[in-house]
Formats: structure tokens, sequence, C-alpha cells
């Protein structure tokens, strides 16, 4: 609502304005406005040492605990010098650690600068940068972000890993580009060396060409070369499809590659053997793993164009560290193709500017290179500290004439290694890097004040009307005002405040401060778990927490969902948006005597400025309330900045000791916003952009904005940050965002857009994502060809069209559900959102839900088809084709025999073990009968394991059952060409198999066609047998077992038995055995003797009894099973070791 929609009428005539203002903000008290925040804690753990002062998880930590960790803080930032008011970046979610670290932060004479977790790399590196700040003390779980801003940002030269007792010990965890199935795609569909590698060039998407390509494999070979010799010994990690190590291989005695990717071995394995290479070992071994490489003593390793894809610079240490282990005592590492993270803006200015220019070509141009590890100079050089081995280092850029990326913006570093000469010592570093050691070996002893009450406490982050955010600074005066001898709130020893928001929030400084600084206690849950009401009543009553504050959405939220967690609270603050009456009404007929008050107030005058306590059922909109102590509100007339009566509406400006300092390197804006007191001589007023009014009892109603801000879940939204951002993109002409409301999701941002062409709305909201937090990203956005004009010439608001969310929210159009676990998941999305038409590809997100939405739906989740979803788990998977996967992955059948992917169906573990592999079905049970009539064995079933994996977790299974071989491997039906292929990965680990016994098994020459009614027809049979019904009790379950076959037959139809395997091979066949299957155009398919080519050992073949698919069943079995345990115990008195599988060795 604008001012000029009001009628302004003045209802106290009688009173002079100045006289209402006086009246209504007398609330000044006595209280200690001449002590800092940290010195009033220390003399709160003088007077209560042993009190609690912190709850995190089960632990307790005292006030005492606190004051000496948060002193030895303060003492190690000193010792880095630390200047006064110098912004600390803060990333921490651990409530021990986050108080410790800001009293540490406030004693050293800092300030401290909140980070969002959970906000893009490129919004902390944007903060960052504004402050300025040197300093980043961040909790092991973030490692990955910080290390990433440590070298992104100029001048962040200190990290401090806050829970870890070594910071480079934290690996990096993650990494979209070191996930196997990835690799193993690209080797599936590889067509030559380039392909085999995933050489795509960052511009167009198209392969990159074979020059630039014969020009880096050159490249390292001609670097190499002065250190290769006829007796050298090579390790490289990620040989990719062998473009170094062809061209080096041939040059040395042994050569020794591993590789992520299985699929990718196998193409640079036949590769090897067409060259006639038996130099060449390869190895399929992830990089952090390369110390199990079955091989050592290397003169040269080699890492050419694999550091980018690790998943951060503690992992690439770590690699290298088990690198130097693998080496002899001298020798080089030779690094290749590292992105320059010195040139990586213009790289990615570079990639922008063409995607801009290239618009509609069809080109796949790769912007986002948030996945990829740059690596700066200044990195490797301070390795040399952390890794005294390494002597020296010498980088160069790609030799060759034709211009690339590679060329441009990566280069290569070679490593000098010599273990026996003397380290660096302590070097000066580029980049420091502590944890709680050097925080742990600091004196406890207090330090003398350091501050004043008028010295920086922090820098909070509001969005910003001119494109990027504007830092608040609060000093510490502001914050003591709002916690100590208040009068909307009593802090006491006895109470307990559970922290909801993140420490970027502002309501945080009330959370934390309020009852730190009053001898209470603090307590702050797991992240998202505060949107799951279950979990916050269980915190309220494990910890007895007595305050708590509530953004208005939330509160809706849990309202709906469980009005009965707010049990045993005694005071509850909710605010940040306008309340509504239905919902504090439900909460104040339940809860009499819970103290309830809205709560009002900029970040700019120090979270809060008014409260309002909720006595009655409200009958209209809640008023914010009246000011809080030391506090003074203003109604303003906007033309003459003059004070207004009771009952007329005008700016609400505030004022008094709660107000911040400004806006960090704005004064101009500072100056506009916080301009001089009306009538205050020497005093300042904050200009809020609300429109108020008074009520004749001091409350001030609050009646919209000025302007078009907005609150997003409680975050104040300036419309212009996201318009500026959103009209940098190329081909948007024009753009308005609105704040629109609906009943089902709250309220959320639509981007109204106009351009010449189409614009590519998918790729528009990447690129706001990467930059922006999620609640900046408008919820939809709609391209018109024009905006609507009214008569005055301005954009008509009232007729831009609805969002259309019927339309298909991911812009590809709406795709069906393919299961009823899909169809029962858009439902519950369509009832909670409140649309129709959702499609399963569909963004939860990007539909119009957010974090207070994703508890609904769990809980729907939960009641509709009985699966349990943690609240992460829709953040990780926005989708209902994701989310419906991961429900068959996680749903358990309720027994071992079918949840497990190995389950022992006979015997003991003392006894001989036969693994049995599943047939076309993917099950164990299928072996229960036979495992009873084959003792002495045990029998070791499978179930079917669907990922792509498989192979690789089969035969780490079999040796966790048996350390060593000689294994017996037993496969009904397609279940042999399993055992067979885990067999070959046996081998290729040195790990011998006495035999395979295949019952009615055919080895499979090509590919076969899948036939999705056939599979559908075997499933509808296994589904609907009585002995499996009672595991198959809800929708998922029977749409997870479904799926273990249909993929089991998937993998079946696609494999090729190609390859020789040193077991000997045992095939009963069945009475309607075909000898072998062709293809309509005659070529040879299946046979079952065509094994008798698979086996450097004996393949022999018996005749067993009884039809295909009755052999495991009466009247059969019994003589079957006695065939193969007959076969069985001359397998396993025969103690001959088969040969060790071609390629090995080392």
């Amino acid at each position: 609502m604008r001012l000029g929609e009001f009628k302004l009428v003045d209802f106290e005539q009688g009173e002079d304005p100045h006289a209402v203002h006086a009246r209504f903000n007398d609330t000044r008290t006595d209280y200690p406005r001449d002590r800092t925040i940290h010195a009033l804690f220390a003399e709160q753990a003088a007077r209560t040492p042993e009190a609690p002062a912190v709850f995190h998880g089960a632990r307790t930590y005292s006030y005492a605990t606190v004051e000496a960790a948060s002193t030895r803080l303060a003492r190690c930032l000193i010792k880095h010098d630390l200047a006064p008011e110098a912004p600390v970046a803060v990333m921490l979610d651990r409530t021990f650690e986050l108080v410790v670290t800001l009293l540490g932060i406030l004693k050293a004479g800092g300030s401290y600068a909140p980070l969002e977790p959970d906000a893009p790399l490129e919004r902390a590196r944007l903060l960052i940068g504004d402050t300025g700040a040197r300093m980043l003390i961040c909790e092991r779980r973030f490692i990955r972000t910080a290390n990433r801003l440590q070298w992104e940002c100029p001048d962040l030269r200190l990290l401090l890993c806050a829970d870890s007792d070594d910071v480079h010990g934290e690996i990096e965890g993650g990494g979209g580009m070191m996930r196997e199935a990835i690799w193993d795609e690209v080797g599936r569909t590889a067509s030559d060396d380039i392909a085999g590698g995933g050489w795509t060039s960052s511009y167009t998407g198209a392969l990159l060409s074979r020059a630039v390509m014969d020009e880096y494999g050159d490249s390292a070979a001609r670097k190499l070369e002065p250190f290769l010799t006829g007796r050298c010994r090579v390790l490289e990690v990620a040989c990719g499809s062998g473009i170094t190590m062809f061209r080096v291989a041939p040059r040395v005695a042994y050569y020794h590659a591993t590789d992520l990717s299985a699929e990718i071995l196998r193409w640079t394995r036949a590769e090897t053997t067409r060259r006639g290479l038996d130099t060449i070992t390869l190895e399929h071994l992830p990089a952090h793993a390369i110390d199990d490489v079955s091989a050592r003593d290397f003169d040269v390793v080699i890492l050419n164009s694999v550091v980018q894809c690790f998943s951060g610079h503690n992992y690439l240490r770590d690699v290298l560290h088990k690198c130097i282990g693998l080496m002899r005592d001298q020798g080089i590492i030779f690094l290749g193709n590292l992105w320059d993270q010195d040139r990586k803006e213009e790289f990615v200015a570079s990639l922008r500017a063409f995607r801009d220019e290239h618009r509609g070509r069809g080109y796949h141009t790769k912007v986002d290179r948030s996945e990829e590890l740059f690596i700066s100079r200044d990195f490797l050089e301070d390795l040399r500290g952390d890794l005294p081995a390494i002597q020296a280092i010498d980088t160069s850029l790609m030799l060759g004439q034709t211009r690339s990326e590679l060329s441009e913006y990566g280069y290569d570093a070679i490593l000098t290694i010599d273990k026996h000469a003397e380290g660096r010592g302590e070097s000066p570093r580029n980049r420091l890097q502590l944890d709680r050691r050097a925080v742990v070996a600091c004196d406890e002893a207090p330090l003398a004040e350091r501050t004043g009450p008028h010295q920086l406490a922090y820098i909070m982050y509001t969005s910003g009307t001119a494109g990027r955010p504007k830092g608040v600074m609060v000093e510490h005066r502001a914050v003591v005002r709002l916690v100590k001898n208040t009068n909307y709130v009593s802090f006491g020893s006895e109470d307990r405040c559970l922290q909801t928001g993140s420490l970027a929030f502002d309501a945080s400084t009330f959370e934390i401060w309020g009852p730190m600084l009053n001898g209470g206690a603090v307590c702050r849950p797991p992240a998202r778990s505060v949107l799951n009401p279950a979990e916050v009543a269980r915190l309220i009553r494990t910890h007895r927490i007595s305050t708590m504050w509530l953004t208005a959405s939330l509160f809706n939220h849990h309202v709906e969902s469980d009005l009965g967690m707010f049990e045993g609270l005694k005071v509850l603050i909710v605010g940040g948006e306008r309340l509504s009456p239905e919902h504090v009404g439900r909460v104040r007929e339940r809860y009499p005597l819970l103290r309830l008050l809205n709560g009002y107030g900029p970040t700019e005058n120090t979270t809060f400025t008014t409260c309002h306590p909720i006595t009655g059922l409200p009958d209209g909109d809640v008023p914010i309330g009246a000011p809080i102590a030391n506090t003074a509100v203003l109604i303003l007339d906007r033309q003459r900045h003059e004070p207004l009566g009771v009952g007329v509406t005008g700016e609400i400006c505030v004022a008094g000791d709660g107000l911040a300092r400004g806006y960090l390197g704005d004064a101009a804006l500072t100056a506009a916003r916080f301009a001089p007191h009306p009538f205050g001589q020497g005093e300042r007023v904050y200009h809020t952009g609300d429109l108020g009014r008074w009520r004749a009892d001091g409350v001030v109603e609050y009646l919209g904005r000025v302007d078009d801000q907005v609150k997003i879940r409680g975050h104040r939204v300036e419309p212009r940050e996201i318009e500026g951002r959103i009209g940098a993109h190329p081909g948007v002409t024009r753009v308005l965002v609105l704040g629109r409301n609906d009943g089902a999701v709250g309220r959320y941002l639509v981007a109204y857009l106009t351009g010449p062409d189409p614009i590519e709305i998918a790729r528009l909201r990447a690129d706001l994502q990467a930059a922006l937090p999620d609640y900046l990203v408008p919820a939809y956005f709609v391209q018109l060809d024009e905006f609507p004009l009214g008569p005055n010439g301005k954009v008509d608001r009232a007729v831009l069209p609805d969002p259309g969310r019927a339309a298909g929210v991911s812009g590809l159009g709406r795709v069906e559900p393919a299961s009823e676990t899909e169809r029962t998941l858009v439902r519950v999305w369509e009832e909670v959102l409140g649309q129709t038409g959702i499609g399963v590809t569909d963004n939860f997100f990007e539909a119009g839900g957010h974090s207070l939405t994703v508890a609904r739906v769990v809980a729907l989740i939960e009641k509709r088809l009985g699966a349990v979803v943690p609240l992460k788990m829709l953040f990780e998977l926005p989708t209902i084709r994701a989310l419906a996967s991961h429900l068959l992955d996680e749903t358990r059948f309720g027994t071992a025999l079918g949840d497990d992917a190995l389950a022992r169906l006979s015997g003991s573990a003392d006894d001989p073990a036969v693994f049995a592999f599943p047939p076309g079905t993917g099950d164990a049970a299928g072996y229960i009968l036979l495992s009873r009539l084959l003792a002495p064995y045990a029998v070791q079933a499978f179930n079917f394991i669907e990922r792509d994996t498989r192979l690789a977790d089969y035969a780490d299974l079999v040796a966790g059952v048996q350390p060593s071989g000689p294994y017996l491997f037993l496969g009904y039906s397609s279940g042999g060409n399993l055992a067979y292929h885990v067999a070959r990965e046996l081998e290729r680990r040195g790990m011998a198999v006495s035999a395979i016994l295949m019952l009615d098994s055919a080895r499979q020459y090509r590919p076969v066609p899948f036939d999705p009614d056939e599979v559908q027809r075997i499933s509808d049979e296994f589904l609907a047998h009585e002995s499996n019904k009672p595991y198959l009790t809800s929708v998922v379950l029977r749409e997870k077992a479904e799926r273990r076959i249909t993929r089991s037959y998937q993998w079946i139809r696609n494999t090729v038995d190609e390859h020789d395997v040193a077991a000997d091979i045992h095939l009963l066949v069945s009475e309607e055995t075909v000898e072998a299957y062709h293809d309509e155009s005659g070529r040879l398919v299946a046979s079952a003797s065509g094994w008798s080519d698979r086996t450097r050992g004996r393949f022999q073949t018996y005749q067993a009894e009884g039809p295909h698919a009755q052999m495991l069943h009466y009247p059969y079995l019994d003589r079957n099973a006695e065939l193969i345990r007959e076969v069985l115990e001359r397998c396993g008195a025969d103690t001959r070791v088969p040969r060790a599988p071609s390629g090995a060795g080392g």
C-alpha cells in the first residue's frame, strides 16, 4: 500500500504531534550502555562459571568453558595481527564453535561478518570482497567452500577450521566431477581417444579438435622427456583414454596407469592390446585410493588434466602425499593442464562473451565452473611447506601453436621430489591455514579490554537496491541495548533459547546474545531440522527451551503441521512479515499462558524496534507494537519530515541506541537513510520505508511500503537487486520483479521480462542460482511481448498475467508419471503447491516450493506411501523422478534376504563358501531350496546390485566374506554370466577363482534388444508369486522389486562375454537347452558351448534334469542338487590355483 492511497486523518487533533512522540517514546531504561558484548559475557561467566551456556547435540558447555575457549581464540587472532574493527568472515553452524568464535573475534577487537553456508560461492566471494576480510573461520563441514574462497579472494590470507585438529586432513567430499557413473558413460560412448577422455570444448560443447589434442599430448611428452629413461617406472593417475600414456609408455620400462572409470579403462585396455604395449598395467582405482595401487617405486608420477576434477585443495594435497609415498627417493611429479586460478575470472568472462555473442547457435557453453578446481601457483608454492619432499616447482604454459582454452587458461607444473633433502622450514606462506591446535596452544588468561561500546561488532548484509547487497554495520552498544534490561522480554538464568535462523539472519543477534548476556543458554538445531515440527518439539522438550523466534512463514507452517509442537515454550516472538490473524488465533487459543509477541524491526536498528504482546484473539491485522526500551519510533510526513499525530499515516522512522553505524563503503546511502533527527539535537533517525500510524494507546500499526520492497520468508528483498542481475542477462531488454502471495506457498517472486527473442529461462535461472541466495531467485519467469501500460504511461501491474503455474515449470513441457509412486508424488506436490499440471521432471523449488513447504511434502509422503524421507533429500532431489528413484533405493523390504546385497542362506561362517549370483529376477531367494541340500557348503547368495559399480561391489563383498581365494562361484541362468564377470574382476585384482558352476547359462556374443513386454511378464509373475507377497506390502516395495528385475535384464541384454578367465567353468544344461541362438540376420547371439572359448582352465558340461524354469524346484531339485554338490566337491578337492590373468604383474 502506498502513501497516496491513505486518507490522512488526524484523530487526535488536540494533541501536538511532538508531544505524542515524546509520550510514546518514553522508553529509556538503565542498561550497561558503556559495556561491550564480550565483557558482559565474561562477567556472567565469573558469576555462574558452571552454568550451562551452550547445548550442542547431547553435549553441554558451561560458561567457564566458553569463556576460556573464546579467550584462547582471541589471543590466536591477535597473534595473527587482527586489526581493530577488522571483519572476520564466519561460516559456522555448530553452536559451540559459533558462540566461541563470535566472542573470540570481539575480544580480539575485531568484528564478525556472517556468511550463509548454503549461499552460492559467488555470493560469499562478493561479501568477503566487500568487507575486505583477511580471515575466515569455518567448520570442517564447509572446508571445500572455505578452501576455494581462500584462493578466490585475494585479501583472504588466513583460514581457521574451528572444529578440526588437522585442517589439511579434512578431505573434501562431493564434487560432481568425481562420480564414476559420469565417466563410465563417457567410456561407453567413446569412439576415439578424444571422446574417450571427455575432451569437449567449454565454448561450443563439441569435441576438441585433433590438432588441439595432439599438441596437448605432445606438450606433455616433450616436458617429460628429460626425465624418462629405459629403466624408468611411471605411474599415471587418471590415465583416461591414454593420450599421454601412449606417447610416454614406449620410452620407459614400466607404465602403471589407473582410472576412476572401469568403462574408460575397458576402452583403453583394448587400445593397449591393439598397440601391443606389454609394459602397461591398467588398474581401476580412484585418485584418493592411489596408495592401494599394486606397484611401487616409481620415478615419475603423472596427473594430466585430472586435478580440475578433484573435489578440493585438501584432496589434491592428500593425493600428492600418497603419490610421493609410492615414489623412489628422487623423481618428479607432472601436473598437467591445471586450470589457472589467477585467470579464472578472465576465463569465465570469455565464456560469457562467447555465449552471448553466439546465442541461438545451438552451442553448449559451460559458463558455470563451480564444480572444477582451479589452482593458484601460490598454492603450489605453499605445498612445499606441507610436503617437504617437494624441492622445487617449475610452471610453464602448454607448448604448441594452436590456441585453445587449454593453452590460454591452463598451465603445467613439474614438482621435483627429493625425500632426503631438507624442507623449506618455516618460510612465509602465501596463505595460512590453522586449526584447533593453534587455538588450544594459546593462553586462556583474561585479556585486557581492546574495544568500546561504539566499536563495530558485526556486519550483516541485506538486499540492496543498486544490484548489490548492503553491509549494515552494528556496534556493541546496539546489541547490548537489545538484550539487557529491556521491556519486551526478560531473560534469566533459567531461560534457554532455540536459534532457528542462521547467523547471517539478524534475528540471531537476539537468539544468541539474549541468553548469553543474561545467564541463560542457547541451542541450535542441526541444519534444516528447524523445518521439522517433530524435531523442534523434541528439542524444546529435551533442552527445556523457553524462548524462540520464528519468521511468520515458518510460524504458519508449524501451526498447520503440528500445533502441539509449542508445548513447553514460555515466550514466542514471531515477525519478519505480516502476521496471519488465523494462525495467531489458533496458537493463542491453544496456549493461553504463552507470551506471544509480534516483533518488528529492520536490520539497521538491530533486530527489534517494536514488539506487541498478543493477549487475545486478533480481530484483524496484528499491530507491530510499541517501541522497545531505549528505542524511539517516529511517524513522519515524507515530504516535510515532521512528526504526525495519532491516526495519521506516515513513514516509520526509528532512532535510539539500536541504530547501526551505517552501510559499509556507501557514505551516500548512509547519509540518505540515516538522516539527522528532525527534532532531536545531534541524533539520527533511520528511514525504514515502511508506512504506519500511531494508535491512541501508543501502539504502531504497519500499513505497507513506500516502495517495492517485499519480504520473502522473513528476508527483506529489494526487487531492484534482482532486476539488475536479470537485466544483465543476454537478450533481456526490460524486467520487473514483483512479490505475489499465494495461500499454499506464501509470498513468492515473479520476474516479468521482455526481449526480442525467446529467452532461455533455464539458463537464466541457473545464472541467478549461482550468484544469489535462494530467496532472491524468482519462483517464476514470464516473458512478455511488451509490458502493459496504464494511462500515466507506467506499467499497469494489475493486469500483468498470472505466472501460468500449470504450464510445466521445468520449461521442457510436462513429463507424465510412469509409475504409481510417481503418480502419488505428483498428487502430493499438487496438493502442497496448490496447482495442477506438475510433471515428474519439474523442479519443486522452481514450481513455487520453498524450504517451508518441504516438511509438508515429507509428512504427506510418509502418510501416502509409508516411506520416511529426510528433509534434506528434497533439497538434494528436487524432482519427482529423482525422489521416486531414491524412495525405491532406500525403502526396505524388512528382511535381510531382500534388502542386503549378500545373504548367507545356509551353513556357518566356518563352512566353505559357495557364492551364488542372482538370475534375471535379481533376487537371492531363488537359491533358498538349493542351499538346504548343499551341506557342508555355506551358500552366500547375492541380490542384483543396481549400481553401475556392481562388479567391483560384488568383488568387495566376496573378499569381505573370504579374504583370499580360491573361490567357488555358482550362477543360475544369467547369474552364471554375472558370476563370470565378477570372477574376471577378482582375477584382475590378482585373486583366484577355482570354478564357476553355471546352471543353464549361455555365453552372450553381442547385445540383445531389450524387450519391455517380456520383462513386464517376468515381473508380473514374480510379484504375483505367493512367497513374495508378504514382503511387497506397499506400492513403493512392489515397484522396487519390479525395478530390480528391469535393471537386471537391462544389464544382461547389454553385456558381452568377451574376455578370458582362468577359472574352470562347469556348465549344467537343462532338458530344453538350445545350443545356439541367432538373430534375424543370422548372426550368433548366444551359445552354451561358447564358454569353452572363454576359460583358460577346464570346461565341462553336465546334463541336469528338468526344463530351465524348474531346475531349482521339485521334482527336479534333489537330483540337480546332488549333481551340483558332486561338482563342488571335485572343485573343492582340486587345490590347483588357476593361472594368473593376462596383463597382471608389477
